[in-house]
């Protein structure tokens, strides 16, 4: 008979000899004996008949007398009154739809009958739903975090995105589809997030500055007191401006008198804001967490620019070197123009522009050549004599100063200072200042385009005679400067970005309204939003929540919300995750305004999960992994309620015994006939206890029927005169009653005598695939599809008489006490068969001040995820609690999963036969994962392989042994060992095995093994 890891109940010979080995003894006597009698099995006589029956009898003689010592064994354990353990459910999850478009929701009760089936089962299997349920259409279709102490927004699943500029289009439609397949790492906030509290400022030219020269941003608080110095604290607000590829800092943000500063070394790039108008963009962001909402009542911009060069200068359609030029070229025409442009200056209107250069002039003698000196005397000579030209001088007399307006040239205010400064009269150091208009457009001049000034000449005397010397100007040093005196200006347009939201402010700014330009985080503590897509009609609601990896921790304290039309209110949950320390379904029941509400610019039905205590804040905690958010689910468990049976009691006698009519027995409900008790009794019963009674009654009122609920107890030695209470063999399906004298017993009755309700499991036969339960036994309206997102396990056969022995030598080696950590591993081991492999460690009182009981529990079906683990954990903790309760309270025991070290392991082969490559790589993988396996297995020749003791990892000596072990032609070069694991913080770490640091509950599992041929 097997047991737990190949143990076989053992035998203990008093006579090893079979029947074969019997007839071989006789054969040899014969010889010598009676050698005239050949003894012939195959082909027997009389003789060699009666002998061969004579070996059958004797060999049935020697296996019962071998079975003597352990009869006296079992005796003695049946002499501790110890039963066998029973049957274990099969537990899980099952997900179910709706019916699409023809109900909002519909109530499920609890107990709802399910079918499941599976490969192996040649009947189907039954699960019930542990409790009531508001099926709804409803889905999750957002989830987000926040942070209001890292000051973060971070979007995981739905259509949330970052708040962004009016002019940066919104993502398209799916880009952020592969969130659905991505896991949440619960309140981590290390990466980016969307959420943002900036302030963006345009304007068509009051930022547009050349580098390194300034802007002045003037900020009011409604009450009209400067904020620059609070604005210009690097540690909380960043001042930047869009270059065309982003966002890039000011060099310098400070407080001059009231006034904040900027400068930066890089270009700015207008873009297209509204329509055709193209703004420069400034933004501050706060940096970190907001606290307090900061509330403007005011912006003024302005700038100014000391000794700029200009961006062109052009005569005539020629451009000029800007650095030294003749503004009308070496001769002068009237008409003739010369433009110089600055776009970025003369863009400021309302400022003070400042003209400074150097001034000097050239002159060029412009006279007849002599084929025209000769034409000319032809004409005027009628006899020889002699003619003298007299040399006539000319300039720039007067000059005009013009700038364009989108639709032609007007001249700029005060250009009298242009009109002579060209006529020689002027020299050295020249400085001319206006203001400059408003409206001044730019405008195409030859290659260039911006905004410029026209000098025009509308006055040179003698300009057109020959000989003639002209005295032009030349223009050395020419650098322009601005600044504002009087005009500041409102930006043109202005956004908040709040969290995942963009708010225009334009209005409030130019309204004279005061505005929130930062506002403080919308939520305290961490929070993780879960947005249902339409309003459930009903309650209670569920989220099942599958969580990745080791359970090795303890859960947190949580707050759960739902949201209103004014925010958000809390209510009470049962929280199936333990704060998520497990897999599980959290049931939920909102109030009747659970609606929509807006967060995060998306309107949802939300449900909110606080960690307002900030447990995760703090650096080097571990963040649950959660995979899966699904609706609508509910824990079921393979328990079959079935119909009630009656039996009948002729003549009560002691120690009655009636078969059930099931097998693994779960628990029974037995009501017992009492109708024969005095009706004071009766009538009590009813009043103080009616949950344990039924009562039928007469068309009179009178009682005509009374049942009272027994109690099941596992021996009668505790047992009083007047209790009622009953045993159940499960190993012989049968319900035993007591003697009548120390027990109560049912009284006889030509009324049934007692009825039993059954409630039986399937054992390890409940233990189903992912999938497998798909059909309503119980017809329940509307619903559509029904199916188990995760395998269901937990399930385990009735103890074995192999393993209840076992269990009570612990029983006997303990003296029923644990005491060391063998005890309590030998406990955690009978506690169920789905237990592989436990090991536990005690904590002295000299580290905590008490004892701290630490153990790991490596589950038989651990590659199915611990949902097997979460089943037993609760219950194991609950039997050592009970067993210690001198020494050890529910707090100090913590029981989780192993460390999972998946170790890869590549092989390099040299295998001369390539045919026998692909049967090479199989066996190789087929050893190695064997060789890794953490629990004692055996294989079809029945040879025990794998098994590791928890704590306790394979080195690569033992790979490499059992490497080179492998018999044949191929020959194994070189191999790598690879381990993996999460760490306590739930980081993934990676290194070689012979390097990785051991640890008391580190247990080794199979990861990939390759095999690589040369």
């Amino acid at each position: 008979m097997s047991g737990r890891d190949g143990y076989k109940l053992e035998r203990y010979l008093i006579d090893p000899r079979r029947a074969d080995d019997l007839l071989a003894e006789i054969a040899a006597r014969a010889a010598s004996y009676t050698p005239e009698w050949v003894f012939d099995p195959k082909n027997p006589d009389i003789g060699s008949v009666l002998t061969i029956l004579f070996a059958g009898q004797m060999s049935g003689s020697i296996d019962r007398l071998n079975q003597l010592v352990n009869k006296y064994r079992m005796e003695f354990v049946n002499m501790l009154n110890v039963g066998l353990l029973p049957a274990s459910p099969a537990t899980g999850v099952c997900v179910f739809d709706l019916v699409q478009n023809v109900v909002p929701g519909v109530d499920m009760p609890s107990g709802v009958r399910l079918l499941g089936y599976d490969e192996e089962a040649t009947s189907a299997v039954v699960f019930e739903t542990l409790s009531h349920l508001h099926v709804t259409n409803a889905s999750v279709s957002d989830v987000a975090m926040s942070s209001s102490h890292f000051g973060k927004i971070i979007p995981l699943r739905g259509t949330a995105t970052a708040a962004r500029p009016a002019w940066i289009p919104a993502p398209a439609s799916g880009e952020d589809s592969e969130q659905a397949n991505d896991a949440i790492r619960l309140f981590d906030f290390s990466e980016e997030g969307v959420g943002q509290n900036a302030l963006l400022l345009y304007h068509e030219n009051a930022f547009d500055v050349p580098p390194r020269s300034n802007v002045f941003v003037e900020v009011f608080a409604p009450d009209g007191k400067p904020l620059a110095d609070t604005l210009a604290d690097s540690s909380a607000y960043r001042w930047s401006y869009f270059d065309g590829a982003g966002f890039t800092p000011f060099t310098e943000a400070v407080d001059v008198d009231g006034v904040l500063s900027l400068r930066r070394d890089g270009a700015m790039e207008k873009t297209p804001i509204r329509g055709d108008v193209a703004c420069d963009v400034v933004r501050v962001d706060a940096v970190g967490p907001v606290n307090g909402s900061l509330d403007l009542g005011n912006i003024l911009i302005h700038s100014s620019a000391v000794d700029t060069p200009p961006d062109f200068a052009n005569n005539n359609e020629a451009d000029l070197p800007v650095g030294e030029f003749m503004p009308f070229g070496n001769t002068a025409s009237l008409f003739d123009d010369c433009y110089i442009g600055s776009d970025s200056v003369f863009s400021h209107d309302g400022a003070e522009i400042t003209l400074r250069f150097s001034l000097s002039y050239r002159d060029k003698l412009v006279t007849f050549t002599p084929e025209q000196e000769a034409a000319d005397l032809k004409i005027i000579k009628p006899k020889p004599r002699q003619i003298v030209f007299t040399t006539a001088h000319t300039r720039a007399d007067r000059v005009s100063a013009e700038y364009f307006n989108g639709t032609g040239w007007c001249r700029l205010t005060g250009d009298e200072q242009w009109a002579t400064i060209f006529d020689g009269s002027v020299s050295g150091p020249v400085e001319l200042t206006f203001t400059c208009p408003q409206g001044w457009e730019p405008i195409s001049i030859g290659a260039n385009t911006g905004r410029c000034v026209r000098l025009r000449i509308e006055s040179a005397d003698n300009c057109y005679l020959q000989p003639c010397v002209h005295h032009m100007p030349l223009v050395h040093g020419f650098s322009i400067s601005y600044e504002y005196t009087e005009s500041k200006k409102q930006p043109t347009y202005m956004e908040r970005l709040s969290g995942v939201e963009t708010v225009d402010l334009t209005r409030a700014i130019a309204g004279g309204v005061p505005f929130t330009a930062f506002e403080a985080f919308p939520s305290v503590g961490n929070n993780l939003y879960i947005g249902l897509d339409s309003k459930p009609g009903g309650r209670p609601l569920s989220l099942y929540f599958a969580l990745q990896g080791s359970a090795r921790r303890a859960g947190v304290p949580l707050r759960f919300e739902y949201s209103t039309g004014r925010g958000f209110t809390h209510m009470r949950v049962e929280d199936g995750t333990d704060g998520f320390s497990k897999s599980g379904v959290v049931t939920f029941n909102p109030g009747d305004d659970f609606t929509f509400l807006e967060q995060m610019g998306l309107s949802r039905c939300w449900i909110r999960i606080v960690d307002a205590e900030g447990f995760f804040d703090e650096a080097g905690r571990y963040h649950p992994i959660i995979t899966d958010i699904i609706p609508n689910a509910v824990a079921i468990h393979n328990v079959q309620t079935l119909d009630e049976d009656v039996f009948y009691v002729d003549e009560a006698a002691p120690n009655m015994s009636f078969r059930l009519s099931s097998d693994n027995i779960l628990s029974a409900d037995v009501y017992v006939n009492e109708r024969n008790l005095p009706k004071p009794v009766i009538e009590k019963m009813i009043a103080e206890e009616p949950e344990r009674v039924r009562v039928e009654y007469d068309e009179r009122g009178e009682v005509s029927g009374f049942h009272v609920l027994w109690n099941e107890v596992d021996n009668f030695d505790g047992s009083a005169p007047g209790d009622r209470h009953y045993v159940i063999d499960r190993l012989h399906n049968t319900i035993r009653f007591g003697d009548g004298i120390g027990v109560r017993i049912p009284a006889a009755s030509s009324e049934p005598a007692f009825t039993v309700r059954v409630r039986r499991c399937d054992g390890a036969t409940g233990n189903l695939p992912a999938g497998s339960l798909t059909d309503l036994m119980d017809r329940v309206l509307y619903v559509g599809d029904v199916f188990n997102p995760l395998a269901t396990s937990g399930g385990s056969d009735m103890e074995s008489v192999a393993l209840a022995m076992e269990r009570v030598s612990g029983v006997v080696n303990s003296g029923g006490r644990l005491v060391s950590e063998r005890d309590y591993e030998r406990e955690t081991l009978n506690f169920s068969e789905m237990i592989g492999s436990a090991r536990c460690i005690v904590e002295s009182p000299l580290t905590h001040g008490e004892f701290s009981l630490n153990i790991a529990l490596l589950m038989r079906d651990y590659l199915d995820g611990s949902y097997s683990f979460e089943n037993v954990r609760d219950g194991l903790v609950d039997r050592i609690r009970r067993k210690c309760e001198a020494t050890l309270t529910a707090d100090c025991i913590r029981v989780t999963e192993p460390t999972f070290v998946r170790i890869d392991v590549d092989v390099w082969v040299f295998e001369p036969n390539k045919k026998a490559r692909y049967d090479t790589a199989a066996l190789i993988r087929e050893r190695v994962a064997e060789r890794l396996d953490p629990l004692p297995r055996e294989d079809a020749r029945g040879t025990m392989y794998g098994g590791w003791r928890i704590g306790e990892m394979p080195a690569p000596e033992q790979i490499e042994i059992m490497l080179y072990g492998i018999s044949g032609d191929a020959v194994i070069k070189r191999f790598t060992a690879t381990a993996n694991y999460i760490d306590k913080n739930g980081e993934r770490r990676s290194c070689e095995l012979s390097r990785l640091k051991r640890e008391p509950f580190m247990v080794g599992v199979n990861g990939k093994h390759k095999v690589h041929f040369l």
